[in-house]
């Protein structure tokens, strides 16, 4: 089979190579449905649907998910076993395809239902990753291949930034101040910078707890010579500060005073470069004649104003732009006003539940790779906690796939017990999330007033 599609590709025959590649993948999903996982996360980063003649145009993407889920279901149905992962973010993803539905249906039924579907294969993917995802090597690979991609989406970035992209990936650099950018879920600057931000955590544990050298050097290299350059070339002021946010978290997450000394002099080091070289960051001080931010404000005042409107439900799910002139560039803003004070809860609730089921596994975990993964996550949702501040990230697909990570680590490393607990839905969790959702919406209010 493999030389078969060499020997396709050699002579050009892209038809007969995709479809004896289409049949090689097929047959091994079939057998071990947790590979289609894998494609997945490696066909999210690599996109080669957007380059590679004969297959660009094609949903390769979606086709592989509803094999994957095909088969899945096929394997469930023949096992004598069928349980299903629980978690409580289950039941908030579901409540919040429920509101997503319903708010955007006020607004109109084509959009509710195009809505939905679109939604409904990110809660798909959720599924396929929890539930299939059932050992610790199988979520090491996971996480590696996501480090292993986001290298290669920042070294695309850096490639483009000297014009070599476009001939490996088809990208360009934005017409704006030659800002680079990605494709796909990475396709503008902003998103290729927090992508980029959200896998420092997981470079940087690492190099501290890993006991071989490549790793500990290859950890060391990428953060300032691929990662950091990246978010450099973005000219992404969100994903500086998002990524300065981080690194100072996951060095002090550590509490041991080497990694920290080592940590606060690599930070510090690379950061105050970062600050000096970004132009636009000396922007901050003098954000009222900066036309950007400006406008970032005025949307979102505008945002409140859609909450005000109708609060409960929002405006619709995608429709912020539809009743404003520019993007939210803030998550908050963007699930508050499109989906209500119900929506916003949810989501506020998925991150909460999240971070609490990393929280725990950080305090039971013994082993030095299950803390590399929980400690690396958790930081990782600081960065979404930081990020969402600057960037419309609400319903961003790493955010639900970096959810489905908390509820596998949550369930391979902690005890029955402690499982049993974190996953009780209880109603000082419902107080705290509605704190949580008081303080965001104080802030929201207050800020543009200030």
């Amino acid at each position: 089979m493999c030389i078969g599609i060499g020997i396709a590709l050699a002579i050009e025959q892209y038809i007969i190579a995709f479809s004896l590649i289409s049949i090689l993948i097929i047959s091994t999903v079939f057998v071990l449905p947790y590979i289609g996982v894998l494609i997945f996360l490696i066909l999210t980063y690599t996109r080669p649907q957007d380059y590679v003649p004969g297959l660009m145009g094609k949903p390769i993407i979606l086709i592989l998910l509803g094999v994957t889920i095909a088969f899945w279901l096929v394997h469930v149905l023949a096992s004598q076993k069928r349980e299903f992962v629980k978690a409580p973010q289950n039941l908030l993803l579901i409540a919040f395809l429920l509101v997503i539905t319903i708010s955007t249906s006020r607004v109109w039924l084509t959009g509710a239902k195009d809505s939905f579907i679109e939604f409904f294969k990110i809660i798909l993917i959720y599924l396929l990753i929890i539930n299939l995802t059932d050992t610790h090597k199988k979520f090491s690979i996971l996480l590696w291949i996501m480090f292993a991609g986001t290298i290669y989406i920042a070294l695309l970035g850096i490639f483009q930034h000297y014009g070599i992209a476009p001939a490996l990936a088809g990208t360009t650099p934005d017409s704006n101040l030659g800002r680079v950018q990605g494709f796909g879920i990475f396709e503008n600057a902003n998103y290729l910078a927090y992508a980029t931000a959200f896998m420092i955590p997981f470079a940087l544990y690492s190099f501290y707890y890993s006991r071989l050298w490549p790793v500990k050097f290859t950890s060391l290299v990428v953060i300032p010579l691929i990662f950091l350059q990246c978010i450099y070339y973005t000219g992404s002021r969100g994903g500086t500060l998002c990524a300065a946010f981080t690194i100072a978290f996951t060095i002090f997450q550590d509490r041991k005073t080497k990694t920290t000394v080592l940590g606060i002099l690599l930070s510090s080091a690379l950061f105050f470069i970062l600050i000096n070289m970004v132009s636009y960051l000396g922007n901050v001080d003098d954000y009222q004649d900066d036309d950007s931010a400006m406008g970032r404000v005025d949307a979102w005042v505008a945002g409140f104003d859609m909450l005000k409107s109708s609060p409960l439900l929002g405006v619709g799910y995608n429709q912020f732009e539809e009743n404003w002139e520019r993007a939210a560039h803030n998550s908050y803003v963007q699930v508050g006003s499109e989906l209500g004070l119900i929506g916003l809860y949810i989501w506020l609730g998925m991150l909460y539940y999240s971070y609490k089921c990393l929280s725990k596994v950080v305090q039971v975990s013994s082993e030095t790779s299950q803390r590399i993964h929980a400690k690396s996550l958790k930081a990782t949702f600081l960065a979404f906690f930081i990020g969402s501040c600057f960037a419309t990230l609400g319903y961003y697909l790493l955010l639900y796939i970096f959810h489905s990570f908390s509820v596998v680590a949550a369930n391979l490393y902690l005890p029955e017990e402690e499982k049993r607990e974190i996953n009780h839905i209880k109603s000082k969790d419902l107080l705290i999330i509605a704190g949580i959702e008081f303080l965001v919406l104080c802030g929201w209010y207050i800020f543009p007033k200030l």
